[in-house]
């Protein structure tokens, strides 16, 4: 005998996946690093790939200073060790 097929055509639904961080109350679909989860459509700009629609790139980072290296003699290297 065959089983009933009474919930044909239904989504199964997931109790435990992330809401999203908007606050829409949707499923999240997305996860970021920090535990922030975005459904699909609430994905900010800068977050989304390039092919997606409303990608927006970020902002450029400001460049640091080059710091320059102090010249290290090569036996300031090796201070604290008996020599062999």
């Amino acid at each position: 005998m065959t089983a009933p097929l009474t919930a044909l055509g239904t989504k199964p639904t997931i109790p435990d996946l992330p809401r999203c961080a908007c606050g829409c109350g949707r499923a999240a679909s997305r996860g970021f690093p920090g535990e922030v989860h975005y459904a699909h459509a609430c994905v900010p700009p800068a977050l989304r790939f390039p092919w997606e629609p409303g990608y927006a790139p970020p902002a450029a980072a400001a460049e640091l200073p080059a710091i320059a290296a102090a010249a290290t003699a090569p036996s300031d290297l090796f201070s604290g060790f008996a020599p062999a």
